[in-house]
């Protein structure tokens, strides 16, 4: 059975002969691990059921050279400290509640085009999903700032609501052209709630809008065996695997427990991709990511 064929019997709630599996780290684990296992093609051979089509989202340094970037919207992400991901934002592009003079860069139509052609063309028997990117509320943030952006929420929704349909007007344009493409899954990115909540009261209407995969699905906030006998029937799970606890302070046989145990949950019946609940930060044990990944790999027990 192919990845492909895997990640789409899963998918259709059906068991398969492995339980398919995508493991995605951050830029800082990658090279961690990388340095502990001495190969630089050590992800390529480990079996990740997943390749991702996406818009890139750094645009231009500004100025070349200074580890500070600015992306389509106009938010600038200081990364010259040595941030190997996202970095931090610098400063706010809508310093008060109002989108005057505001404009989102055209969208780079052959750009993102040539990014999603390179992925299909690049596959082996893998998985194809599209990443539309950021969804309302991320990108709205980063625009806005975290605490104005809450207080608009309750002083100006009507500011709120613009923004988000300035946003979902060109997050539209890039799933418009994703979906010329025979990508299997299209992939969405939001935050929904906060550490100490979770979205379960959420998930049958968006059961109902459509949603088929909910990523990310942490261990640290849900009790996933009850999550999955509630909506496992019309609900499959990617994730589940904690980046929080078990892979940054456990050990290799911890973790390797922790894989195969989340496995016999979730994986019965199909309806599940295993992975980290969130791309693999840095400073996680190189080990432990070994044994992740042999764990994914045997699923022996």
């Amino acid at each position: 059975m192919t990845r492909r064929n895997r990640v789409r019997q899963a998918l259709a709630h059906r068991e398969t002969d492995l339980i398919p599996y995508h493991i995605e780290l951050t830029g800082g684990a990658h090279a961690q691990l990388i340095a502990y296992v001495g190969d630089l093609d050590y992800l390529q051979g480990i079996g990740n059921h997943i390749v991702y089509g996406s818009y890139d989202l750094f645009c231009q340094e500004v100025p070349p050279g200074s580890g500070v970037w600015r992306d389509g919207f106009g938010v600038t992400w200081d990364r010259s400290r040595g941030a190997t991901d996202f970095g931090v934002v610098a400063g706010r592009v809508l310093p008060e509640p109002s989108l005057t003079g505001f404009r989102i860069s055209p969208l780079d139509e052959k750009r993102l085009r040539a990014r999603l052609e390179a992925a299909l063309a690049g596959m082996a028997d893998e998985c194809p999903v599209a990443d539309v990117g950021w969804g309302l509320f991320e990108w709205a943030w980063t625009l806005r700032g975290m605490e104005d952006l809450l207080m608009d929420m309750v002083a100006d929704p009507a500011f709120v609501e613009a923004l988000f349909d300035r946003i979902a007007a060109h997050q539209r344009q890039v799933l418009d052209i994703a979906l010329d493409y025979p990508f299997d899954l299209i992939l969405f990115g939001d935050d929904w709630d906060q550490q100490r909540g979770n979205i379960a009261a959420l998930l049958p209407e968006l059961i109902d809008i459509g949603l088929e995969v909910y990523q990310t699905f942490q261990p640290e906030v849900y009790d996933i065996g009850a999550v999955k006998r509630a909506y496992g029937q019309d609900l499959a799970f990617w994730g589940g695997l904690s980046t929080q606890r078990v892979l940054p302070f456990g050990t290799p046989e911890a973790v390797r427990r922790s894989v195969i145990e989340t496995m016999r949950l979730l994986g019965a019946g199909g309806g599940y991709i295993a992975g980290p609940a969130h791309a693999v930060p840095p400073g996680v044990p190189p080990e432990n990511l070994v044994a992740l990944v042999q764990a994914c790999q045997d699923q022996t027990g």
